[in-house]
């Protein structure tokens, strides 16, 4: 199992902390060569004179063109890359300079990410822990050190982000297949529909095939966004409404649409659902709302709440619906849907009167945490 922890939390790090404050730390190190040769990560110790190690642990050698040989003659300046030897060097300097002026925290050990060089060139991420070593006249002397090897855990890490795009390149493709195979049924749904002489059973085709396209234009959406495949529900409703209206205007008439949306971004579960209840709300306006005068109006509204819920209504310019009228499940397939996708989002559903005296239906959907939310979610 991997240790996620930092090296300042490592039972060693107490232990160093005593090293630190010995008279003869390198002695002390060179006693404890069975120990140190234990411990995976890099144990040094830096003269601050000649900038020079005067120990290494063992450890070192997994690194190329390093070994404990002729440790004393390892510059500090040609082990780490430029950038890191500034930064180094900007950390220690600081730290002695606040000693100097009396500041108690400033030799307190602290963590850098440094760039440890190989014999060729090649570079080594190194998470490393530093302490002060101070001498018997309380100057600064030298710098005792425990470096850990980053590369694995970034090998780790670039083996992971391969397999997670590789796994969104299958998610898109997938997406895409579906895609395709919604608007193929929808189109031969549609072929069938146009050639089929009984109405009803004409009306039948018409209304799977715009349940079929509500479904495909959501992959449709899809296109272009980030991984997190969030969907702003508002530009989605509206194209589901504009294919309603140009597919039905021909069997109905001229059918408007006006709109009041605001951007509200969900996930595509979330987005699925309600795009199919929409997709039944304006099919029963389209079907059944007769304007005493003028073409049919169907609105569209969507708002989201200070709390998270979302409001989605759909009215139209008709003459209304009957004081007693109830969605029932069971009362048709649209109803049936509507009911069964309101109840698995966990949302309410009701009819009240448009401005316009016809029929306006009310979605409300529990708390939405922002994009992607997924306390909304199919069961």
């Amino acid at each position: 199992m991997e240790n996620n922890r930092g090296l300042e939390d490592e039972p060693k790090a107490g232990a160093l902390s005593d090293i630190a404050r010995a008279a003869d730390p390198c002695a002390i190190l060179l006693d404890s060569a069975t120990i140190l040769e234990q411990i995976p990560d890099i144990v040094w110790v830096l003269d601050l004179k000649s900038l020079r190690f005067c120990y290494l642990s063992p450890s070192v050698a997994s690194l190329p063109g390093w070994s404990t040989a002729r440790v004393d003659q390892v510059c500090l300046g040609r082990s780490l890359s430029p950038e890191s030897f500034s930064r180094a060097a900007q950390l220690v300097t600081d730290r002695i300079g606040r000693y100097g002026r009396n500041d108690p925290e400033a030799l307190r050990p602290f963590t850098a990410e440094l760039e440890i060089l190989g014999s060729e060139g090649q570079v080594y991420p190194m998470e490393t822990r530093v302490s002060f070593l101070v001498d018997a006249s309380r100057q600064v002397n030298a710098l005792l050190g425990v470096s850990r090897n980053l590369e694995p855990k970034a090998e780790r890490e670039r083996a992971l982000l391969a397999k997670l795009e590789m796994e969104d390149t299958l998610y898109h493709e997938l997406e895409h297949r579906v895609k395709n195979s919604l608007s193929i049924a929808a189109s031969l749904l549609s072929l069938a529909g146009s050639r089929i002489g009984d109405k009803e059973a004409a009306r039948v085709l018409q209304e799977s095939h715009a349940r079929l396209k509500a479904l495909s234009l959501v992959y449709d959406h899809l296109r272009g966004l980030e991984p997190s495949g969030c969907v702003d529900l508002s530009e989605y409703l509206k194209k589901i409404a504009d294919g309603l209206v140009e597919a039905f205007n021909s069997t109905f008439g001229i059918i408007e649409l006006t709109t009041s949306c605001q951007e509200c971004l969900v996930n595509t579960t979330l987005a699925i659902s309600v795009g199919l209840i929409v997709n039944e709300l304006i099919v029963n306006s389209i079907k059944h709302a007769r304007p005493k005068a003028g073409p049919l109006v169907v609105e569209l509204g969507v708002l989201r709440r200070e709390g998270g819920s979302i409001i989605i209504s759909v009215g139209d310019n008709g003459q209304g619906l009957p004081d007693f009228y109830t969605l029932k499940a069971g009362e048709g397939l649209g109803n049936s849907i509507i009911q069964s996708l309101v109840s698995q989002l966990k949302g309410r559903i009701e009819w009240t009167r448009s401005d316009s005296g016809g029929a306006r239906f009310i979605l409300e959907i529990p708390q939405v945490d922002g994009p992607g939310a997924e306390k909304v979610m199919l069961s």
